[in-house]
């Protein structure tokens, strides 16, 4: 028997019901009555299940369930997904699954009418760090900085490594104005919090320059949301950095 499908005292003369009385998707499997095939979950384990109905003459007599246990493969693929779509050190989405998320965002905020901002981060003189303490440490840093940004984020934002020190946010639902408040939060979050570093117990300061945008407009693509955002960090950084700026719409 595979898995669990029902209490071994409740097999012998069980109908197809009552043997798949957990499993809903099996039932409806067996209840329309077409030759089909579905993938489901069993006991911790997936299987792709190939339903077969018998017939004599036109009429129903049976039904053929043909289970094939695909656990493996299915795994091996969820990893291979999460490979092409996470950044390797930090775990956030790397830029290409970011960007294919964020068109996605777009078309719905868009079609929705709700407001949709970015924010681009960028580690200020981060590679002072990594010469001052090694890139064993920076990559520590980078990994704390990532766990805030997921943090802060929450459920609302989606963050993610866009490539070397700089991270992105996107953050459906909110205007321009709440999320720079949410960046201002970020940026004082980190200045006061340096990260430990577990040898010695000393502290890695630091600081972030932020740009902020809101799409504009049902003619603002991603491109140049991104490239509004952009212009932003770069104005931040020109401005002294470790600081915010939000873009001012355009008349």
């Amino acid at each position: 028997m595979i898995g669990n499908l029902a209490p071994k005292d409740k097999l012998s003369g069980a109908s197809l019901a009552d043997l798949f009385a957990s499993h809903p998707d099996l039932r409806a499997l067996c209840e329309a009555g077409e030759q089909s095939r579905i993938e489901t979950e069993i006991a911790g384990k997936l299987f792709e299940v190939r339903f077969i109905p018998i017939r004599v003459r036109e009429e129903r007599t049976g039904s053929l369930f043909i289970f094939a246990d695909i656990t493996e493969r299915k795994l091996a693929e969820r990893e291979l997904i999460r490979r092409a779509t996470t950044d390797g050190l930090t775990g956030l989405g790397n830029r290409l699954h970011f960007f294919e998320k964020l068109h996605e965002a777009r078309e719905t905020c868009r079609s929705s009418g709700m407001p949709i901002s970015l924010m681009v981060i960028d580690l200020d003189h981060f590679k002072s760090i990594n010469d001052r303490y090694g890139h064993t440490a920076g990559d520590r840093l980078l990994r704390h900085f990532a766990d805030m940004l997921r943090e802060a984020a929450g459920s609302a934002g989606t963050a993610g490594r866009i490539g070397g020190e700089e991270f992105a946010v996107f953050l459906p639902g909110m205007d321009g104005h709440t999320a720079f408040r949410l960046a201002e939060a970020i940026r004082q979050r980190v200045s006061r919090e340096p990260m430990r570093l577990a040898e010695s117990g000393d502290g890695i300061a630091y600081s972030v320059s932020i740009g902020v945008a809101e799409l504009q407009g049902s003619g603002m693509t991603v491109e140049s949301l991104y490239a509004a955002a952009d212009d932003c960090l770069y104005a931040s950084k020109q401005n002294g950095r470790n600081r915010t700026t939000l873009a001012v719409p355009k008349a």
